[in-house]
């Protein structure tokens, strides 16, 4: 598991040391890596399976989200605000918000189900282009507009 980001507020900072002295208590800390702020994320991405992304608070538009489907992963993330927008049961898995057993339940099942995991994958791309193409957002706008 590859955590990537880094802080810019002081209560962020506060969470990311609370997280890495959680994480070195489990038995799994050899599996989790801290790889902190990074401008290689496609190639992150793309080494990646699943991008699990289970927000505490709504966002009004998970650019990340997008740029997951991109990359042909499939998705697992917090029923709150814009995801729902984005992310469709056929191109990732929405868990309610807070609910860690069915956010654990849900990364197992694809964990376990490879073709499931690749079928969620394999329909990220065109979720993208729906959302995301600049031609197709600029005909939709110009239909609006007329």
């Amino acid at each position: 598991m590859w955590i990537a980001g880094g802080t810019q507020r002081p209560h962020e900072a506060d969470y990311l040391r609370e997280l890495k002295t959680f994480a070195d208590g489990l038995a799994c800390r050899e599996q989790i890596r801290f790889v902190g702020e990074r401008r290689d994320i496609a190639r992150l991405l793309a080494a990646s399976d699943i991008h699990c992304q289970p927000n505490s608070e709504p966002e009004p538009f998970g650019l990340a989200f997008v740029e997951a489907l991109h990359a042909s992963l499939p998705v697992v993330t917090s029923d709150l605000g814009g995801v729902r927008e984005i992310v469709t049961p056929a191109c990732g898995v929405l868990v309610p918000g807070g609910d860690a057993p069915a956010l654990a339940s849900a990364l197992q099942e694809l964990i376990d189900d490879p073709s499931r995991r690749a079928a969620l994958g394999a329909a990220g791309p065109a979720r993208a282009r729906a959302l995301c193409d600049p031609a197709t957002q600029v005909a939709a706008l110009e239909r609006a507009l007329q």
